[in-house]
């Protein structure tokens, strides 16, 4: 998906991936890795440049837990940026 903002192209990226264990409410115990993330520089990076941040959750069935991936809108320059520091 592609957004428009003040005449730049943002597009949607998958900005971080975790796995958590089965329990009975993943998006609370989610929540300590996401803060843990956002305290990363690529976390602060990410909640400075992208836009409209989220983060959505999916069975796991390999490890009978959940996968969490953040997802957000960031520009081609800061789509490159993180993809040096993931590597």
């Amino acid at each position: 998906m592609v957004r428009i903002i003040n005449d730049k192209v943002y597009k949607r990226q998958v900005l971080h991936t975790f796995t958590i264990d089965n329990c009975a409410d993943p998006e609370l115990y989610a929540a300590d890795p996401i803060y843990q993330w956002q305290k990363t520089l690529v976390g602060e990076f990410c909640l400075q440049n992208a836009v409209d941040l989220e983060f959505h959750t999916q069975a796991d069935y390999d490890t009978m837990g959940y996968r969490i991936a953040i997802t957000g809108y960031v520009t081609e320059k800061h789509a490159t940026f993180l993809a040096l520091k993931k590597s």
